[in-house]
């Protein structure tokens, strides 16, 4: 509940009622650089759209979603909204606490 009341304050959270879509978009550090889709739920497709048009409105350079490898689902949906995987490595470490 904390969390969703963030997103909205920040104006990170986008919701279509009428097709049940929902999508988490924002940029923290660098929004003109790039919007990250930090989750998503719904209609793929109008999700995609609206973070395209978001991006595009707000002078984003680039428009990434960060998912685990398993999630080749997932995968496929984002190509057929043309993404791409990134032509750089990343690295993700952790700290087991």
């Amino acid at each position: 509940e904390n969390l969703c009341a963030y997103l909205v304050q920040q104006g990170m959270l986008y919701e279509q009622p009428e097709s049940g879509s929902v999508v988490v978009l924002g940029g923290r550090f660098m929004p003109r650089q790039a919007l990250h889709i930090g989750a998503f739920s719904g209609d793929t497709h109008r999700c995609m759209e609206f973070a395209f048009q978001k991006g595009t409105a707000q002078g984003a350079g680039r428009l990434n979603c960060i998912f685990p490898s398993v999630g080749v689902g997932l995968r496929q949906e984002l190509e057929r909204e043309n993404f791409q995987i990134a032509p750089f490595e990343m690295i993700v470490m952790e700290a087991r606490l």
